[in-house]
């Protein structure tokens, strides 16, 4: 009688290791899965067209005959005058 009241112990055992594998996977498939909708996300945000405007242009303050440098000629340091 007592061994029939007993159930096997092994049986118990897998079911549980089982029941705590599931539970595992399924934990690690919920991170995995919102991971990848928080990255979805994130990359929605950066994707999206600015919506500031300029209500103005400005004009460049500077004269423009003299923003041009020629990448030809020589450099002329100012303070090469002051050594001589």
């Amino acid at each position: 009688m007592d061994g029939s009241a007993n159930i096997n112990p092994s049986i118990s055992l897998n079911k549980s290791s089982l029941r705590r594998n599931i539970l595992i996977v399924s934990v690690l498939l919920l991170i995995f899965v919102t991971g990848i909708v928080l990255f979805l996300l994130a990359q929605n945000k950066e994707t999206k067209e600015p919506t500031v405007s300029l209500t103005k242009e400005y004009d460049n303050p500077f004269d423009k005959n003299t923003q041009y440098v020629n990448p030809f000629s020589e450099y002329k340091n100012p303070f090469d005058e002051l050594i001589k």
